[in-house]
């Protein structure tokens, strides 16, 4: 196979870079026409790949040992284990366009190499020469189980994004809806299936779908809804900030503080520098406390002095709360057992039950 000379690894200044990390690079040599391929289209190629080291060839679709014939790449594939950078570049050519694509060894082969056809030593950068001829966008109609686990993924993650721009418009009904469809792409049934590179794709379209799932919840004032959907992100990533704010978001609107207090005050720990959540936090405790004000209030007739005195100064107590929440973040409490903050029922029954019913006799030893 004849060897050419090949652009040198180091892209030039005026090259793109497709990546934030560098790591994707492309120089337009031809211009093209017409609109980019729309995410996850089957695009039809041609392209001469180099290993950059050498500038040796390990494919070229003209050549006759390769049939002569284009081949497919599908637009913005991140669920392939290789040539992820050949995929997201046809995704921002237009038909007819030819540019030249640096590729770090990270969206190539990866520190394993391919000891197959084509074969690309470890660790090994691409160079490719390459030419969109022609686009299909994508289509549906196959059943879950005749999809390979790409199409899946893929159809999901069209629905997510889909379902992100009718949240923005703040058509949350039908936000929630794309949102649903995404979920069913990536299901427990998949999840179960799947495990290494394959389940941390999965869990990256799936978690953000269940996270806009609640937000939409929280909108339309589903706050059951919202909690469940939050819920499902904590059983994969209990520290997840998002869904430990959505989910005490959600037990704040239906009064139930002492758990919101939980997830919140772990959400907390888990983003300190996040405003919505000190916000929420800062509301849930404001609840409290005038919760048991309200309490002390009613009560307030059928008390003594001393024994008003007594109660209010346990009200005192309990409204150093917000304080204490500082206290458990730093010791790596975010609620439950011993440290966790009592109902406002209970504790308020436990300090006026005495007054009710009756002091314990004690006798003097």
């Amino acid at each position: 196979m004849a060897e050419s000379s090949a652009p040198s690894i180091s892209a030039p200044e005026v090259a793109i870079h497709l990546t934030d990390d560098g790591g994707v690079c492309k120089l337009v040599v031809r211009e093209g026409t017409g609109d980019i391929p729309p995410l996850h289209s089957r695009c039809i190629v041609h392209y001469v790949g180099r290993l950059a080291g050498s500038g040796s060839i390990f494919m070229d679709t003209k050549e006759a040992g390769s049939s002569g014939q284009p081949v497919t790449v599908v637009a913005g594939r991140d669920s392939s284990t290789t040539e992820r950078g050949l995929h997201l570049a046809v995704s921002t050519m237009c038909v007819g366009e030819r540019a030249h694509l640096w590729t770090a060894s990270s969206y190539g082969y990866g520190a394993r190499g391919n000891f197959s056809f084509p074969t690309i030593p470890p660790d090994t950068d691409l160079i490719y020469d390459i030419e969109l001829l022609d686009f299909e966008p994508p289509t549906e109609g196959k059943s879950h189980s005749d999809m390979t686990f790409e199409e899946r993924l893929e159809s999901a993650e069209r629905r997510r994004l889909e379902g992100n721009e009718l949240y923005k418009s703040e058509q949350y009904e039908e936000a929630l809806g794309r949102y649903s469809v995404a979920l069913s792409f990536v299901d427990e049934d998949l999840m179960i299936q799947v495990q290494g590179f394959h389940y941390d794709k999965a869990i990256a379209t799936r978690v953000p779908a269940l996270l806009n799932s609640s937000a939409c919840h929280l909108k339309l004032g589903d706050y059951n809804a919202a909690i469940s959907s939050a819920s499902q992100v904590l059983t994969e990533q209990p520290g997840n900030a998002k869904a430990l704010f959505r989910r005490g978001t959600a037990r704040n609107a239906l009064g139930q503080t002492d758990a919101a207090l939980q997830d919140l005050a772990a959400a907390k720990k888990a983003a300190p520098g996040d405003p919505a959540i000190a916000r929420e936090l800062h509301a849930v405790l404001k609840s409290m406390k005038e919760q048991r004000q309200a309490g002390a209030n009613l009560f307030r007739g059928l008390l003594d002095k001393e024994d008003a005195k007594e109660l209010y100064s346990d009200q005192e107590e309990e409204e150093n709360e917000e304080r204490n929440v500082s206290t458990r973040e730093k010791d790596g409490h975010s609620g439950g057992g011993d440290g966790a903050p009592q109902g406002f029922f209970a504790s308020f029954m436990q300090v006026l039950c005495p007054f009710i019913f009756g002091r314990p006799k004690y006798h003097e030893q």
